[in-house]
């Protein structure tokens, strides 16, 4: 896969997250793929613990409204593609597992 053809992949992939589309999300994912979510060490390991992260606390359930994300760091290499994104959001919900938001209040948040 050329360099440009991952970065498309992986933007098809981030579109189907935001639009809650876990069939697609894994679609564009390897077949043995693996999610290290860094600041709260949260993720999954292989086809089946990367679904079941996805389906449990991530695509059709995370994302705001107002979610933006912003690239810090992009690396392509031969064979895989790493994303450092800063993530920004409002919510009301408390986010077990990701930190502490008061759900009597509206709270920025902002990763990393």
């Amino acid at each position: 896969m050329t360099p440009q053809a991952m970065i498309d992949l992986f933007q098809k992939h981030v579109n189907a997250e935001l639009a809650g589309d876990l069939d697609t999300t894994m679609a564009t994912m390897s077949d043995d793929p693996y999610l290290n979510n860094v600041p709260t060490m949260a993720g999954g390991f292989g086809r089946d613990g990367v679904r079941a992260f996805y389906r449990d606390h991530l695509v059709g359930k995370f994302f705001p409204p107002d979610v933006k994300m912003a690239s810090v760091s992009r690396t392509v290499g031969e064979s895989q593609l790493v994303e450092e994104l800063a993530i920004s959001f409002t919510t009301r919900q408390q986010l077990i597992g990701y930190c502490l938001a008061s759900p009597q209040q509206e709270n920025q948040l902002r990763w990393p």
